[in-house]
């Protein structure tokens, strides 16, 4: 069977979303006014406009003091990696250190990066954006061994009451686990045949 006749397997699909207990998490955002993200470092790439991280933690203020963290979890298929951008609402950061809780309970989140938002005011709405991807396998020799087509929740893109935009996305099949940071809509290098679309939107 040669590459040409690709179309003549099954084609094999494959589908990541972030559960309700994802969505719970994120939905605490809404209407929050975060004025700072605390990630684990940041990768800046100043010429191409974006930060990297591997897990950020939005503080939620008040008196529990507790946190929702975004990290991307490795999915492995028999063809392809993608990573699934995860959240939950935890008493410490993920993978961020913490002090000692001080005596009204909060603790020093640190040594850490911080991304700085108080500037763009209250979130309104965040989006859960779908990648869609399907690609003809072959092996060394061109020959077709099998089709596959991925869906799943790549990037999350945070609207704001001032019309600002923050989109935390992962890379397409790569076992790197940065989640990208953009001030703006995309959600960087998608494939030609890829298609991105939002799926949900948290009010």
């Amino acid at each position: 069977m040669t590459a040409g006749s690709a179309r003549d397997l099954p084609l094999e699909t494959f589908e990541r979303r972030l559960d309700a207990a994802d969505l719970d998490a994120l939905q605490r955002l809404v209407g929050l006014r975060v004025r700072s993200i605390a990630a684990d470092h940041l990768d800046l790439r100043l010429d191409e406009g974006l930060a990297g991280a591997r897990s950020l933690a939005f503080p939620l203020g008040g008196a529990a003091h507790d946190f929702v963290n975004v990290t991307s979890d490795w999915i492995q298929l028999p063809h392809d990696d993608v990573h699934l951008l995860r959240s939950a609402v935890t008493t410490t950061p993920w993978n961020i250190p913490v002090g000692e809780p001080n005596r009204n309970g909060a603790r020093g989140t640190g040594p850490c990066s911080w991304l700085q938002i108080d500037a763009f005011g209250p979130i309104s709405a965040i989006e859960i954006v779908s990648y869609e991807i399907e690609d003809d396998l072959l092996d060394a020799q061109g020959e077709a061994i099998a089709r596959e087509a991925v869906l799943y929740d790549r990037a999350l893109r945070f609207r704001f009451a001032s019309g600002r935009v923050l989109t935390l996305s992962t890379h397409h099949n790569s076992i790197l686990g940065e989640i990208e940071i953009r001030t703006d809509e995309g959600i960087g290098s998608c494939e030609p045949h890829g298609r991105a679309s939002v799926r949900h939107t948290l009010h």
